[in-house]
């Protein structure tokens, strides 16, 4: 090899190899297996590109990251990262008390766990000894939600509930500017 400490698969090349556009447009046991292959020839770290993960439901996204990223194969790329310079470890996808606690105990340094629905709260990660907590998306994805429920609201109903219930008011908001 070329001699990079670590490789990315990439989604698209994967998908146009195989006669298909980008966007989960091909079915994801033939994704895996295009990538197992690649982490089956290579001796450093893959960090696998798995689109969008190929689901929106969180219990079926773990078991996707599950079956790419095997726990003795994310600790064993934490150590090839944290030799190649790596300040800190990403490690999304996970949200098991047992399995946050392993990772801590077997990664060197610091770790960082995506915030998602079913993850264990901040006090609780601290005690397990998780040094960031990462938001991603999130906020981003929640703000357009309540967007998209405002837009429905006011065509289906007519009405002003979605953004009026429970908000700030006008002088809350400008507040906030206002205490820098």
């Amino acid at each position: 090899m070329l001699g990079f400490p670590a490789i990315a698969t990439t989604s698209c090349g994967i998908a146009n190899c195989l006669g298909n556009a980008e966007g989960e447009n091909i079915p994801l046991d033939e994704m895996l297996f295009i990538i197992k292959r690649i982490v089956n020839a290579v001796d450093v770290p893959v960090t696998a590109d798995i689109e969008a993960g190929y689901s929106n439901d969180m219990e079926e996204l773990s078991h996707t990251i599950a079956s790419v990223e095997r726990l003795h194969n994310t600790i064993d790329r934490a150590h090839h990262y944290k030799a190649a310079g790596a300040d800190c470890v990403f490690i999304p996808g996970v949200a098991d008390e047992r399995v946050i606690s392993s990772l801590v105990k077997n990664i060197p340094g610091p770790i960082n766990i995506l915030g998602v629905a079913n993850t264990p709260p901040t006090e609780v990660l601290e005690k397990l000894g998780v040094a960031h907590v990462s938001t991603g998306s999130g906020p981003a994805r929640a703000c357009a939600t309540l967007a998209r429920r405002i837009g429905r609201e006011l065509i289906h109903q007519g009405t002003y509930s979605s953004f009026t219930h429970d908000a700030m008011t006008y002088k809350e908001m400008n507040n906030l500017f206002s205490e820098r």
